[in-house]
């Protein structure tokens, strides 16, 4: 059998991707307009440090809003149209908030945008997964987190560099290019079979898989999985089978412990901890170079994911998220509880962006991408959208109220506790991914199966 071309697939992923670019400028747009707010420079408002809390973390809102249903949509309406429906919240969102007059469009444009991200990370993952053929499906996964670090890179350079205005145009333009890029790839093969005739489908592997492919082996593999899918019970009793319960239970623990590491905390207000420290690294050079150093450990992640394995990646992502988040502990202990003994120290200031680099390699390299794989590969086809968009919901809930009480948490018990419970909290990750998470490396889902059910 001719083997078969992978390029299209890189293709597709990098065209699907460009949604995960748009989350992630959603996502990165707080932490560089805070002092731009503060100031009144985005039509004339200004916001307070309250307002500026809702600023950043009412996004996840309607990220949670969007992520429940949109499995479902994307099941009766395709994965290609549902991720093509994503570009209209997107572009009106910014719309809303690049010519706000008031608070409450600001906000408003914030929910749109991201319901927007909220529903592209349930049905991205999807449409790779469905193209993907299982030796590269973990590294074109990754993608997603590669192409949201992107973003926030994108965003930080940016914000640094042009005026505010000019700022949330450029990213008004990416969901655009998106949907422009997007547009000319075709729907998966696994949903072509389900719902359209078999010609289609071969049609679209053909497009994937290179015009001297012979699909007729893989088609047949899919054709039994789907028939299997179709002979499993219904919801509830999937739902009552070991493997299916275990996996769940997985799925939402790895969304809760990604943000409880603290990371849209440090993400949403990088800035305001950098000078809160007293860093003498200048602020936008370490955000821009956490930002660099994030890419890079996320392309790291996608050429090593299916060599090394899921849990190694994990259980090395949390040591390092937990390394840093206690250098910024143990910092804001001795800056604030024990000034008089550290005040001439030198170099003591170099500790939080030091700490920012290195949480961003480590939560790139595992945490960040692989808790979103874990949901796409762990559960059975028959309730893997209600699944993943659970998953999702706990995702973004974490992320609201992380975001919303960050600040509050630290002004109240101080910033070095609230970032010990965050480094207590990823310790513990790395014990459950140990004892609980099975490696699921170049399987397909039967033999992941087997592994659950032990």
């Amino acid at each position: 059998m001719t083997e078969a071309t992978t390029w299209p697939q890189y293709l597709a992923a990098v065209s699907v991707c460009l949604g995960a670019w748009s989350t992630g400028t959603v996502l990165g747009w707080t932490a560089n307009v805070t002092d731009d707010l503060k100031s009144g420079k985005l039509n004339g408002l200004k916001m307070a440090n309250e307002e500026l809390e809702w600023a950043g973390s009412c996004c996840t809102l309607g990220a949670m809003a969007a992520c429940l249903p949109i499995g479902f949509l994307a099941d009766a309406l395709g994965r290609k149209p549902t991720c093509l429906a994503t570009v209209a919240p997107f572009v009106l969102g910014w719309l809303l908030i690049t010519y706000s007059m008031n608070h409450l469009m600001v906000y408003v444009g914030r929910v749109l945008t991201g319901a927007a991200g909220g529903a592209f990370v349930v049905i991205g993952p999807i449409y790779i997964a469905e193209i993907a053929q299982t030796h590269i499906r973990g590294r074109l996964a990754t993608f997603v987190q590669v192409f949201i670090v992107v973003g926030v890179l994108y965003d930080e350079v940016l914000g640094w560099a042009l005026p505010m205005f000019a700022y949330n145009v450029a990213c008004l333009v990416v969901p655009i290019v998106f949907g422009v890029m997007f547009a000319f790839q075709p729907e998966t093969p696994v949903y072509q079979l389900k719902k359209g005739p078999p010609e289609q489908a071969e049609k679209s592997l053909r497009h994937f898989r290179g015009k001297n492919y012979d699909f007729k082996e893989e088609l047949a593999l899919i054709e039994r999985e789907i028939e299997e899918e179709r002979k499993m019970g219904t919801f509830r009793q999937e739902m009552k089978t070991k493997a299916n319960r275990k996996a769940t239970c997985i799925c939402i623990a790895l969304m809760l412990y990604q943000q409880l590491t603290g990371v849209n905390g440090l993400s949403f207000y990088s800035k305001d901890i950098l000078l809160q420290s007293g860093s003498i690294v200048p602020q936008h050079f370490a955000v821009i170079a956490t930002g660099v150093v994030g890419l890079i450990s996320t392309l790291l992640a996608a050429t090593i994911i299916d060599r090394n394995g899921r849990r190694v990646l994990l259980q090395l992502s949390c040591a390092l998220c937990a390394l840093s988040t206690f250098l910024l502990s143990f910092y804001f202990t001795l800056t604030f509880r024990l000034f008089d003994a550290v005040k001439n120290v030198q170099y003591i200031n170099v500790i939080p962006p030091t700490a920012f680099l290195l949480f961003c390699l480590g939560f790139n390299v595992g945490l960040g991408p692989i808790p979103w794989l874990a949901a796409a590969e762990l559960v059975s086809p028959a309730v893997k959208q209600f699944i993943g968009s659970l998953a999702c919901f706990t995702n973004w809930l974490t992320a609201f109220l992380v975001t919303r009480f960050c600040l509050t948490m630290a002004e109240r018990i101080g910033s070095d506790y609230t970032f010990y419970i965050f480094t207590g909290i990823t310790i513990s990750c790395i014990f459950f991914v140990f004892f609980f998470v099975p490696e699921t490396k170049n399987l397909r889902y039967d033999r992941i199966k087997e592994e659950l059910e032990k």
